[in-house]
Formats: structure tokens, sequence, C-alpha cells
């Protein structure tokens, strides 16, 4: 892992050589080399540039060197288009000549199953020192620097003659663009550049041979122009280091994902309701929380919230203003709002009064709705609403303001945007603007926002997610830090499988989670040691080839003597028998009345690593699905916020009469819990349901565990 070592080459050589630059202009080499050269005209590009063709000495009246080693210089950046069978002996020239980083355009290799050819490049690199951005990538595109390997033509000729334009150059700006996927990269792109907003840089990271996701989240978030970096992601192979780079780079830049791939589809087996309960993509939204990343929930709002978080100021609460010339608009907009998290307070008397002070000698007042959404009606002019904007953001009801000017009514002059925007900038909340409409006015005072810095939407919905998101980014830094990394985990001495009982309580005991007083009965004769329990006690089946006890009858409660456990014990043979499992005994233990019955669980990520599970449990655990998720190891902090994100942490304030228990202590037993997950690195699975939660401690009254089969 060389992270961002030898990132800088990639972004600022002062050397390109491309390789596969032909004679054909409508080859990827040759439209990169002339994309490179076309940015040295207009001067943005200050690397000298050089064509590889080993056939040609010249190609478009250019200079062509028949390889690397050919070159006045060996380059700093070496861009491969040439097919991928030849690809190898390309990497090696560059390897020999000192090449610092090299962009692998080509496709064909480990998505086609040419694994071994992507394993020769990267051995070829890692021995040179020598970084490796793709296979399989769109490569790069820096607005500052004009380095641009894209082979996408901004025009294509039409049949009949002329041209039409393909796509959309960007524009210089503060968005970096992150993409797993180069297509949907340049589609994020081109959605920025039509509403005017600018890329610091585009990068398609392909098969990350080399260079990964986490490399380039990385190197931007400590570059001065960036403003937000949006990242499209389909998987990652390194979980704990995103954690850890995207954690660092969100208290830097604000880090907006969209996940692909949601519903994936291979199940794992499930030996515990906890199995059962995390999902993949679940494990990925628990990891964008905890490394403070807003999470878009598609492509447009990825592109939305990537031009509302580059562009607005932290707002320091979630309360929103509505101001409208128009009823319908601030209805949807305060529904979406609600949605999102946001609140619609109405507005304090004092609002109210200092919004009929500024706006009292209008006309239009006798009927605006002045409490929130503010309706100032179709009769307002432009002055009244830019006032009323000002006056709303200068309100300390107000962290956030949406301004929905319908530019439609004769009174809004078309000027609205620009005195918007001053009044806006002057007060410093966090506003966004909702222009709806197709016309070429609309689309005038649109784009008037945005390059004046001020985000804009189509939609009243789009825009108060858009003001969401800002907000989410708040709650996210304000967010417990996360646990410190524990010690080195030491090897477990356990054969895989499922865990015995004593094995299981010794574990749990080591991390201070404790079982009821217990005895364990296996013969005739083991029945005298109930003396030393409290009836009724619960009966329960052991036999590690048992999952769920209670669907298979091995759980029996309020057993009230030794002769009804004798019977209870017979029955539970015979269940073995049938069932053809083992018959490992049976535990009784003393009953735990009242508490609250939690769910405490892990299971191994294979992106993540170890996931500890906190929620209402009992045998509804899986019925209810009530569960919050972290990364383990978690803090004590951070496993209060999970608790209180469930109806669990309604239910251990005494809901309806019940008994009441700490969320921090219960935080402190999922913090310690999470550690042994990492601590014991064979452990695949491990739950504690129920766990009863109460006022004097917590009683692990059911555990399981099951360890990795090894090879």
């Amino acid at each position: 892992m060389l992270g961002r070592r030898g990132m800088k080459s990639f972004f600022e050589p002062g050397s390109i050589a491309v390789a596969g630059v032909s004679t054909d202009p409508d080859k990827m080499g040759s439209i990169i080399f002339a994309n490179l050269l076309a940015n040295r005209e207009r001067g943005v590009l200050k690397a000298r540039v050089y064509a590889l063709n080993p056939a040609h000495a010249t190609v478009g009246g250019q200079v062509a060197y028949p390889s690397i080693s050919a070159l006045p210089e060996a380059p700093e950046l070496l861009v491969v288009a040439v097919p991928e069978s030849q690809t190898v002996g390309v990497v090696e020239g560059a390897t020999e000549a000192g090449v610092k980083a090299a962009i692998i355009i080509t496709s064909g290799y480990a998505e086609v199953g040419r694994e071994d050819v992507e394993k020769r490049i990267a051995e070829l690199a890692a021995d040179a020192g020598m970084r490796v951005l793709g296979p399989n990538t769109i490569g790069v595109v820096d607005t500052v620097s004009g380095v641009d390997s894209l082979f996408l033509r901004p025009t294509k000729r039409l049949p009949g003659g002329g041209e039409v334009a393909s796509m959309l150059k960007p524009i210089p700006g503060g968005v970096v663009v992150v993409t797993q996927s180069g297509h949907l990269g340049q589609a994020m792109v081109e959605e920025l550049t039509a509403n005017g907003v600018g890329i610091r840089a585009m990068v398609g990271t392909g098969n990350q041979v080399d260079v990964s996701v986490e490399d380039v989240v990385e190197y931007f978030s400590d570059d001065v122009r960036t403003t937000a970096i949006a990242l499209y992601l389909e998987g990652l192979k390194d979980g704990r280091r995103f954690l850890e780079v995207a954690r660092r780079a969100s208290r830097r830049k604000p880090l907006i994902v969209y996940k692909a791939g949601k519903t994936a589809g291979g199940a794992r087996a499930a030996l515990t309701h906890t199995a059962s309960l995390v999902g993949d993509y679940a494990v990925y939204q628990a990891a964008f929380r905890q490394a403070g990343v807003v999470e878009a929930s598609d492509l447009q709002e990825l592109s939305d919230f990537s031009i509302s978080l580059s562009m607005l100021p932290r707002p320091s609460g979630n309360r929103l203003v509505v101001v409208t010339n128009a009823g319908g608009v601030g209805a949807v907009a305060t529904d979406e709002a609600l949605r999102s998290g946001l609140r619609v307070d109405r507005l304090t008397p004092g609002g109210v009064d200092r919004l009929r002070k500024k706006l009292g000698g209008s006309g239009f007042i006798s009927n605006a709705s002045l409490g929130n959404p503010v309706d100032l009606t179709a009769s307002v002019g432009t002055q009244d609403f830019v006032e009323a904007v000002e006056e709303v953001a200068s309100l300390p009801e107000c962290d956030m303001v949406l301004a929905l000017p319908t530019h439609q009514t004769p009174a809004i002059g078309p000027d609205v945007a620009e005195r918007l925007v001053e009044a806006v900038r002057r007060r410093g909340k966090a506003a966004c603007m909702c222009v709806i409409g197709r016309s070429d006015l609309a689309g005038r005072i649109h784009m008037e926002f945005l390059k004046s810095g001020i985000p804009s939407f189509p939609t009243p919905e789009r825009a108060v997610r858009a003001l969401a998101a800002s907000w989410q980014r708040t709650e996210l830094l304000r967010a417990p830090a996360m646990a410190p990394a524990t010690g080195t985990p030491s090897p477990d001495a356990w054969k895989g499988g499922p865990l015995g009982r004593e094995e299981v309580a010794d574990l749990l005991a080591a991390h201070g989670i404790m079982e009821p007083r217990s005895v364990v009965v296996r013969k005739k004769g083991d029945l005298m040691r109930l003396r030393g329990l409290k009836f009724p006690v619960a009966c329960k089946l052991l036999s590690r080839g048992l999952a769920h006890k209670t669907d298979a009858g091995g759980v029996v409660l309020g057993v009230e003597s030794s002769e009804e456990a004798e019977r209870v014990i017979a029955r539970f043979r015979a269940i073995a028998k049938r069932r053809g499992i083992d018959f490992e005994g049976a535990l009784l233990q003393e009953m735990v009345a009242g508490g609250v019955e939690v769910i405490v669980g892990g299971t191994r990520d294979p992106t993540f690593g170890p996931v500890v599970v906190v929620g209402l449990g009992g045998t509804n655990a899986e019925l209810m699905h009530e569960i919050a998720l972290g990364v383990a190891p978690v803090s004590p902090a951070w496993a209060e916020s999970m608790v209180k994100s469930t109806r669990l942490g309604t239910a251990l304030q005494g809901y309806r009469g019940g008994p009441k228990v700490p969320a921090p202590r219960l935080a402190k037993v999922v913090s310690d819990f999470s550690r042994m997950l990492v601590e014991h690195p064979s452990l695949a699975q491990v739950e504690v349901n129920p766990l009863i939660a109460k006022e004097e401690g917590f009683f692990a009254v059911d555990a399981r565990a099951v360890v990795a089969r090894r090879g």
C-alpha cells in the first residue's frame, strides 16, 4: 500500500508520453494526445508531451518515437492506450526508463478474467516504485494542470454532414469526482458543467491494480483548491483503510458517496440471528456514518449534494424557513423537509412582528401567511420578496433558508437572482433557491444563482434534500470520535464451528458480560447440583448442532422443581435424537425477572471486518429488524449513539412503565463487546440474545459463538 506517495505525478507531471498514438485520429491514443496538445496550446498544460508509435515517425504532423527509451527524456507520466496484448511490454519499458506514474486506459484484464496480466503489471510497477492508475480506466482530468486522458470526442459527425456536441467539456472549479465507472464519472461531470459548476478534477480508478479510491481521496483532501469530493463507489478492497482515510478527509472537505450494488446477492450462512440481520450494504452505510461521509441515494443526489456542500456554509441547526410567493410549492417543500429530518417550525411571535414591521408598508402583507412556510402571495414584488428573505435569514429561529421566487408572476422581475444573492450573502446563513420552469428566464435565473455560489434546483424536493445534506454533514462532524485501534489480536486455540457453552460463557465473562447463576445437567446425578439454584429456572437444550433453540422446542421457562426439570431434560434428549444432533446436556438458569431484552451481536464482514450489532432482542429480533450497526471497535460514545438511534433507546427510558436502564451503561457493554470481536479474529459470529438489561446489571440469558473454519 503506497497511499499518496507518487500521486502528484498523475496530476502535475513535468512531461507526458502517450503510448498508442495512431495515424487514425479516432483511436483512443490519438484523441488523448490531441487533447493534451490542445491544452498546451491554450497555455493550461505546462508539461512536455510526446507521442509513441513504433511504426510511424510522425503522426498528425507531430514527431512520434518508437519506444520510451528513444524519447529525449524519461516521461514522468505515461498514458497507455495500446491493446491489452502489448501492455506488459510497454510497462516493462516504462519501469526500465524510470517512469514515475502510468495511466492504463485499455480494458481486457481482470474484468474479463485476465487476472494474470494485471498481476504481472502490478509486480513490475511495485518493483520499480512506479504508480499505476487502472487498467480499464477513463483516466484523469485535471482542470488546473491541464492533464487530460479522456478518450472522448466533444463532437461527433452527423450522417448528413456537420457535427453535433456529444459531451460537455468540464469547466474549472472545486469539485473532485472520483469514480469506479468512467462513464458515470463523465456523466456526473456533465451534470455539474450543465449547471455552471466546475470541477477540480475527475479520476477514474478502473480495476485498481495499484492506485485505489482511498489514495485519490487522501490526495485531494489536502488540496486547497478542492471544495468537495464526490465518490461513485461500487465496492472496496480494503474497507478498514477506506474508513480511516474517509474519516480524516471528511474533517477537511465534504465527502459525498453514492454506493451502487445495494442489493448484493450472496447470502451468508446465518448460524446466529445477527448474521441474518446484517447485510453487505447495511455495513457500508454504517461505515459511511462512522467516517463522516454524506451518502447520496442516487446519482442525481450525488450531483446535487456536491453542489450544495461545495457552496454552503455549515448550518448550526436543522430549523428551516421556507419563503415563497406560491403556496403549493411551499407545501411540497415542507413535506420533503420533514421527511428529510429538518424542522419547519412556525415563526415565533417576535419573528412575525419583525417581518410585519419590515414589510408593513406593502399592500400584499394583509393576505400573506407569515407562519412557515412564509407565503408572500403572488402579488409580492421583487424588492419585498428579497427583503423578506433577508429578514428571515436574520431571525435567531432560522438556521437555513429555502427561497422559491416563482418568477412567472408579474411582480417578480428578471433581476431577482442578483438581488437575492446579495441579501443571502449579507446574512451568511445556508440558503438554497428553487427556480421552477423551463423558460429561458427560468434557466437564466437558475444559472445566475449557481454562478454566484448559491445552490439552485428545479424542484422543491431536490432543494430541500440538498439543504438536509448540509445539516447531515454538521451532525456527522459533531458525532463521537471513532474508537482507537486495539492491540495486536492474539491467535485463538478454538477449533472451527460453534463453541461449547462453557467456552462462550468464559469468553463473555472475560469481557464483562455475566450469565445468571447456572447449572449444566448431563446425567441424572447432576440433578443434585440444582440445590444451589433458586426456582423457577429456565431449561435449555445444549447442542452445537442446534442454531435456534426456541424454534426446536429446546427452551422451557418457569420450571418449578427438580422433578419437573428431569422431565424436561428427558424431552430434550428425545428432541436431539429426533433431529440427529448430539445431546450435550441441559442448561438450567435462574430466571431473570424484568429488564429490557437486548440483542448484542457481531459478525465478520468480508470488506470491513468485525461488525457489532445492537437492538431490541428476544425471539422477535429478526421479525422487528430494529438494529444499529457499527464497524468494530466502537467507542462508548459511538455505541451510545447506536443505542439511541433505535427503539431500544426509547425502551431503556422506561417505556410504558417498564424498567429504566441508563443508556451509557449499556453502551459500555456494547463497546467492550466490539473490542472482543477485534481481539479474537477467529470469531465469525457471536451473539447474546437476549441480554437482559437491568438497573443492577446485564445478564447473558442466551449466547452463541461460531469460529471460522481454517482453510
